[in-house]
């Protein structure tokens, strides 16, 4: 099966002055042949780069989802030498035996909030509603992200939002969270799952 490690640099000079680099990484997919090598060898590219602050990880880091290939991806993105920012996609819940909780157990979350240079970014996937389903924001999800929304000192300021599945028809409640990003003030979107580069417009 072809996989696709996505690496790129975002340049993020939306409506602020600053500028600066971060590392995004998707589709992993630890468990997939030549999948160990791919990641160690972005792991490199971005340790001899000074310039990035970050790395973005938006989801499918393993095959399936088993605790082998997750602590394998695990120790493999430990060596990355700036911090890293890390949500699940559907192969690491819906596929997985363990529904999530491996992943949680390694990682500490399935979701992440962090500022960096006036932005805010939050990373939140479409957790397991049932094995096999499509995306789904969960309700706890959405309070969690409900409250944090509430409690920022300054509404305007700008969010990157992190997800792994497009907000379209693939999550079943897409509408929950595009109609929240809509009331913010959403720079972009990043996102994984469909192992190709694009923009969107949702």
């Amino acid at each position: 099966m072809k996989r696709i490690i996505l690496f790129l640099f975002f340049l993020a000079n939306f409506t602020i002055a600053q500028q600066f680099k971060f590392a995004w990484l998707t589709d992993i997919h630890i468990g997939y042949p030549t999948a160990k090598e791919d990641l160690q060898r972005s792991i490199s590219d971005i340790n001899s780069l000074d310039n990035i602050s970050f790395t973005i990880i938006s989801g499918d880091i393993t095959a399936t989802g088993t605790l082998q290939e997750l602590t394998q991806a695990k120790n493999i993105l430990d060596q990355l030498k700036k911090p890293y920012y890390i949500i699940p996609g559907n192969h690491d819940t819906k596929w997985s035996e363990s529904g999530c909780t491996d992943f949680i157990k390694l990682w500490g979350n399935d979701r992440f909030v962090f500022e960096y240079d006036k932005f805010l970014f939050i990373g939140l996937h479409q957790g397991p509603r049932m094995r096999m389903a499509d995306g789904h924001w969960a309700p706890e999800d959405l309070r969690w992200y409900d409250s944090l929304i509430v409690s920022l000192p300054n509404s305007n300021q700008p969010i990157i939002f992190v997800t792994h599945y497009p907000l379209n028809e693939e999550i079943a409640n897409w509408y929950e969270m595009l109609d929240r990003l809509k009331n913010v003030h959403t720079q972009v979107t990043l996102f994984g799952h469909g192992h190709k580069n694009g923009v969107f417009d949702f």
